[in-house]
C-alpha cells in the first residue's frame, strides 16, 4: 500500500466548501442520468420525471457522502507501476462495497422517496450487480481525480524546488565571480 509521508491531511477549514462542491457535482449527475432516463423512456410508459428525479437524486447524494471517503482511501492507496495488482484489488473491493451500501440504502429508502411507487421484487443481489459496473465506474472517476490532484502537486511541488534550485545555483556563480 503506498502512502505518502508529504501528503497533506484535509484542512477542516475547506471540508464545507468541499462538501458544497461534492454536493453541486452529484447534483449534477443526478439531473443528467435522469435527462438520459427521461429520454429513453418509452412514450406509453414514462414513468414520471418527479420519480426518476428524487431517486436519482436521492442516490447521486450518497455518493457525495461517500466521495471524501473514496478520496481519502485514494490518497493512503495511490495506484502506481509498483504496486497496481494489490492496491487496484483494494480499490475494485471498495467500489463493491459502496455500490453495496447504494443498492442497499436506496432499497430501503426508496418507500420514503417515492411514496405509492411499486415496491420492487427485485432481489438485492441482482440489483447489486445490475449497477456494479456502473458504480464501479463513477468510483474509479473519482480515485482518478484524486490521483490527477495529486500528481499536480507533485509536479508543481518540483517545479517549485527546480526554481528555487535555480536560483541558488545562480547565486552561487554570482557570489563566485564576484570573488575572482
Amino acid at each position: 500500500v503506498a502512502t505518502n509521508a508529504t501528503a497533506s491531511k484535509p484542512d477542516l477549514r475547506t471540508a464545507a466548501p468541499r462538501g458544497a462542491v461534492y454536493f453541486v457535482a452529484w447534483t449534477l449527475v443526478a439531473v443528467a442520468t435522469t435527462e438520459l432516463q427521461a429520454a429513453a423512456q418509452p412514450e406509453g410508459g414514462a414513468t414520471a420525471f418527479g420519480r426518476l428525479i428524487r431517486m436519482s437524486l436521492a442516490s447521486c447524494w450518497l455518493w457525495a457522502l461517500y466521495t471524501p471517503a473514496i478520496l481519502a482511501l485514494s490518497r493512503r492507496v495511490r495506484i502506481d507501476r509498483t504496486n497496481w495488482p494489490r492496491t487496484i484489488s483494494i480499490h475494485l473491493g471498495a467500489s463493491s462495497l459502496a455500490t453495496f451500501l447504494d443498492v442497499a440504502l436506496m432499497r430501503a429508502i426508496a418507500p420514503y422517496v417515492n411514496p405509492g411507487a411499486p415496491v420492487t421484487s427485485t432481489p438485492l443481489h441482482v440489483m447489486f450487480l445490475r449497477t456494479l459496473f456502473l458504480y464501479s465506474l463513477c468510483y474509479f472517476v473519482i480515485v482518478a481525480l484524486a490521483h490527477v490532484s495529486y500528481y499536480a502537486s507533485l509536479s508543481y511541488e518540483r517545479d517549485l524546488r527546480a526554481g528555487t534550485l535555480e536560483g541558488q545555483l545562480a547565486e552561487a556563480r554570482l557570489t563566485a565571480l564576484q570573488g575572482q
